[in-house]
């Protein structure tokens, strides 16, 4: 039997069932999962669902050019969604040549070539002290939690040839589909995460949308 609050997740476009979440009214763990499972790990990009074709070759590019499976290129945000779950952000809706595209990857394997720019990082004599501190800190918990974002690697070789492809990718994504779907002021800032394994992936991001749905139920 569904819990009430999954039995208003409805369509390709749930905003509704965020818009109606209350402190008695909430998804439990498991209606999380679900969630994330058919409509962020799995599903069409709202962005793209007139055209979905788009996404495929862009994720597929996106793969070959890192020598892993295109179905492990993912796209969470609202770009993904058709609106937003950042906590800051709050069910806004996306919107084009506005919002960003958020891909992430799930491979081990990515994961263990930027995992390569770690050891860089730790061997770097031009961080500074504080500079340093604020990184082990950030770096450690996300490795911890089993994932590696290019936006605390990005000086180094690996995280730059990642960064370098997404760049190429989403000039692409924008011939291909003859408008400006990313701005150009905002290609060069994309990153991409990623997470070591599936469960990883998981597990993080239902850690992310817990913290939003709680953050925004104390504002509200």
């Amino acid at each position: 039997m569904l819990s009430e609050w999954a039995d208003h997740v409805i369509g390709n476009r749930p905003k509704h069932a965020f818009e109606i979440i209350s402190h008695d009214k909430r998804p439990t763990d498991n209606d999380i999962e679900s969630f994330i499972r058919l409509y962020i790990l799995e599903n069409i990009p709202n962005f793209s669902i007139e055209k979905p074709i788009i996404f495929d070759a862009i994720r597929s590019y996106i793969a070959n050019a890192l020598c892993i499976e295109a179905i492990d290129i993912k796209l969470t945000g609202s770009a993904k969604l058709g609106f937003s779950l950042h906590p800051d952000k709050w069910l806004k809706d996306y919107q084009k040549s506005k919002s960003d595209l958020d891909f992430f990857a799930v491979s081990e394997k990515l994961f263990n070539f930027l995992q390569e720019d770690i050891l860089r990082w730790e061997s770097d004599k031009n961080i500074t002290k504080d500079g340093r501190e604020k990184l082990d800190h950030v770096i450690r918990t996300s490795i911890e939690r089993g994932f590696i974002s290019t936006k605390e690697t990005y000086k180094y070789e690996n995280s730059k040839k990642c960064k370098s492809i997404l760049y190429r990718a989403c000039l692409k994504l924008n011939k291909m589909a003859n408008e400006e779907i990313i701005p150009a002021k905002k290609i060069n800032g994309i990153d991409i995460r990623c997470y070591k394994n599936y469960n990883y992936a998981l597990r993080q991001i239902k850690i992310n949308i817990k913290y939003a749905i709680d953050k925004n139920i104390e504002t509200a």
